[in-house]
């Protein structure tokens, strides 16, 4: 079995404060939240973001605390989360979703199941498939 119930480590307890970056927080979150309709050339790097809000937001602070902040954000769109259980089992399943919500902080944008009975009831022969929690 696993040896440890939680991934072993350091996990901060709240978030760092950044009492000059706190107030733009929202400001990047939106400017990346955009990005990802962009084609990658055309993406705002962190000093871009920087200048931006120097610019038009007068930020006082670093440009080094928001290459921090965008990176930080940037590397959790790509964790990734696996939980191994004994047997595919409904309490199994949802203990999984919980832990990963946990992990990440919040629900993602996407989650991928490999072969998944539980959550996949049929495939049918164009390859689609129907839910085990689909009500219609």
């Amino acid at each position: 079995m696993l040896r440890h119930a939680l991934p072993p480590g350091y996990r901060r307890s709240e978030a760092p404060r950044r009492p000059t970056l706190d107030d733009y927080v929202g400001v990047i979150n939106e400017i990346l939240r955009t990005d990802k309709a962009l084609i990658k050339k055309q993406r705002y790097t962190a000093k871009r973001i920087f200048e931006r809000l120097r610019d038009e937001h007068w930020y006082a602070g670093s440009l080094t605390t928001v290459t921090y902040y965008v990176r930080e954000q940037k590397r959790r769109t790509k964790e990734v989360f696996v939980k191994g259980y004994p047997a595919e089992t409904i309490e199994a399943f949802c203990d999984g979703h919980v832990s990963a919500f946990a992990f990440f902080g919040g629900i993602p944008q996407s989650i991928f199941y490999d072969n998944a009975k539980i959550a996949v009831a049929r495939i049918l022969g164009d390859k689609t498939r129907i839910s085990s929690f689909d009500t219609s």
